[in-house]
């Protein structure tokens, strides 16, 4: 086993944390008083934006499953 992450790697986290932001996207939606929600959706933002970066650094692409546009409109509503 190899001690390197790889692109692969990298991928797979990005698309379960996607997957993961879904659910607190929705709670946070559905109880816009919930002020932990709310957090939790701007810690997956912030997450996910600052990995996004730093694969556009690194000539990568942030996730074959979702556009900039898509990501910015995901977490903006």
């Amino acid at each position: 086993m190899s001690n390197s992450i790889t692109y692969e790697d990298v991928n797979h986290i990005v698309e379960k944390l996607l997957h993961n932001s879904n659910k607190v996207i929705a709670e946070a939606k559905n109880d816009r008083s919930n002020l932990f929600n709310a957090g939790r959706k701007v810690a997956y933002y912030e997450t996910l934006d600052t990995i996004k970066n730093w694969l556009t650094i690194y000539g990568k692409n942030f996730s074959k499953n979702i556009s900039d546009n898509d990501f910015e409109k995901k977490f903006m509503s």
